[in-house]
């Protein structure tokens, strides 16, 4: 278990009270998993480290805590069950009583340094019997293995006499995280291995470092192709039965490059912008299994804004402000329409959240608002340079914007885009230049 600091009081309404923290695992080892992987256990010797001192070094107490038997005697536990009511729960219990015999420890011998081995070869796993064969024991006993450092033993080797010796076949798993479990058939003892050993799988994954898209584009190398991975080391048979998966990003799969190992990455990309770990996975015959990570950055992608609106509203009259959204013509594509666009006002805040609409290749973004208040003028396009903050009337930029949000600056649009600023009738202020922006879009939903 692992060790929670409960008062008495806490105890009566504690999962589970003194130093024991209830978890939702239906299983129980004793020792701790986690201190039988370290090798925190007085299994090897009999005896836990002395407890001395004011102050106790915590393996020290989890050594001692859940000490192993070391005489022949009766182990009674008791596992209560209680339903978390919190106006009047119920509980229920179950008994069950150990009896320690004299034989053991029952240690497993093999694998006890960090090794390797290569997959889909055989190997020998061996551990001491210590008596532990007889009918009263276990004759018969089951050999596991975990490929995360024995967190999980998903993967049964063999079921064998409990003799001491055994030869496997490795998984063609590649893993540096191996670990041993043997486990007594129709009993409840167990050990394992002393640490952690690689399998080096024959196949071969080979991933980029690293990518970097826009939203709702390829993944592609410098020469504009699609990034690939390439499984090396395996047969023509085994290719042909390969299973290859992309997890962690969106949108995209890997596609087998004719008969050979290379699979292209391909669908645009659909993950908001950030960053993601792009996993790939193949998979195939006799439990072959390799894995490899590379990290994704995405950044929004580019859009073309241009002011489709009118020129004139009159005051508490309602006005339809649009926008034409175009995708640039930078060798990748995007769809205008998963734009979030924002119309805003720069001194008096957000004017209106757009509706898009249109195709991939060009969409509109309107919105309905009433103007209201004293007339004045609104420039659409981005922020004026500083040198003309001192006008006496206030630009609102037109901005498209990421959901979630970016920080990416937009980008001028050719002049000939640039529109007409729209201005409310009684104000003698003239009209001032302005600019489209070139902003980014959001995830395609």
């Amino acid at each position: 278990g692992t060790a929670a600091d409960v008062s008495r009081e806490e105890s009566l309404t504690y999962g589970s009270p003194d130093l024991n923290l209830a978890a939702d695992d239906p299983s129980r080892s004793f020792p701790d998993l986690a201190q039988v992987l370290s090798g925190n256990t007085n299994a090897a010797t009999g005896s836990c480290p002395a407890a001395t001192g004011e102050e106790l070094a915590p393996e020290v107490v989890e050594c001692h805590s859940e000490k192993l038997p070391t005489a022949t005697r009766s182990l009674s536990f008791r596992l209560t069950a209680r339903d978390g009511f919190a106006t009047g729960g119920g509980t229920q219990h179950d008994d069950v009583t150990l009896t320690v015999g004299s034989a053991g420890p029952f240690r497993v011998t093999s694998q006890a340094t960090a090794t390797v081995v290569e997959g889909g070869t055989t190997g020998t796993v061996t551990w001491d019997v210590a008596g532990t064969s007889a009918a009263a024991y276990a004759p018969t006993v089951r050999i596991l293995l975990s490929t995360d450092g024995g967190a999980t033993f998903p993967t049964v080797l063999a079921t064998t006499a409990n003799d001491g010796s055994e030869q496997v076949t490795w998984p063609r798993t590649g893993t540096e995280q191996a670990r041993l479990r043997i486990e007594a058939v129709d009993n409840y003892f167990y050990d394992v291995n002393r640490a952690d050993f690689t399998i080096e799988s024959p196949v071969r994954l080979t991933v980029p470092a690293s990518a970097a898209v826009q939203h709702s584009d390829p993944l592609l190398d410098g020469e504009g192709e699609p990034l690939t991975v390439e499984v090396t080391g395996a047969d023509a048979e085994t290719l042909d039965a390969l299973e290859v998966a992309v997890t962690g990003i969106s949108g995209v799969s890997a596609v087998r490059r004719g008969d050979t190992g290379v699979f292209d990455l391909l669908g645009g990309l659909t993950d908001a912008p950030g960053t993601a770990e792009a996993t790939v996975t193949v998979t195939g015959p006799e439990d072959l299994l390799v894995e490899e990570s590379f990290p994704v950055t995405v950044t929004p992608e580019d859009l073309d804004v241009r002011w489709t609106g009118p020129s004139v509203a009159q005051l508490d009259e309602p006005v339809t402000l649009s926008v034409a959204l175009t995708e640039p013509d930078d060798g990748s594509a995007g769809d205008p329409r998963a734009a979030a666009v924002t119309l805003v006002d720069r001194d008096g805040g957000e004017l209106c959240t757009a509706t898009t609409a249109g195709t991939p290749e060009a969409a509109t973004a309107s919105c309905t608002i009433t103007p209201t208040g004293e007339p004045r003028t609104i420039t659409v396009g981005p922020r004026r340079p500083a040198r003309r903050s001192a006008a006496p009337w206030t630009a609102g930029p037109c901005r498209a914007r990421t959901a979630p949000s970016t920080s990416r600056a937009p980008r001028a649009a050719p002049a000939s885009s640039r529109p007409s600023p729209w201005t409310r009738p009684g104000t003698s202020t003239p009209p001032r230049c302005v600019r489209s922006s070139r902003c980014p879009t959001a995830p395609a939903s």
